[in-house]
């Protein structure tokens, strides 16, 4: 039995402009192949920093809640009271009465009960 070769295909173009336009079709999938791949590669590269970041985000927190309560530290290392924030415009004010506050004294005992 000889076999026929035919020159068209089912949709009428010759065989060896179908052959060539799969050539394109696959040189494009090609690119676009390896363009996913070089995508899938950073997002893993991502994916293992952000992983790293966690990790250490993780151990800090928990190194932040540690309290004596909580590890074999001294009750005395834990931080009783945070320090108070400073006034508008960062100056610590001085102890006593501020100025332009209005004077409140005792008033004087009378003579007659002071021995």
């Amino acid at each position: 039995m000889k076999r026929r070769e035919t020159t068209r295909c089912s949709n009428g173009e010759g065989v060896a402009e179908h052959v060539a336009r799969q050539g394109v079709e696959i040189a494009d999938l090609k690119a676009q192949l390896a363009a996913a791949l070089d995508r899938i590669d950073k997002r893993q590269q991502e994916n293992a920093r952000l992983r790293n970041d966690n990790e250490q985000l993780k151990q800090q927190l928990a190194a932040a809640r540690q309290n004596s309560s909580t590890s074999s530290t001294p009750p005395s290392s834990d931080i009783v009271k945070p320090k108070k924030p400073r006034g508008k415009d960062g100056k610590k004010r001085k102890r006593g009465g501020q100025l332009g506050h209005k004077r409140h004294e005792r008033p004087e005992f009378p003579a007659g009960m002071i021995d």
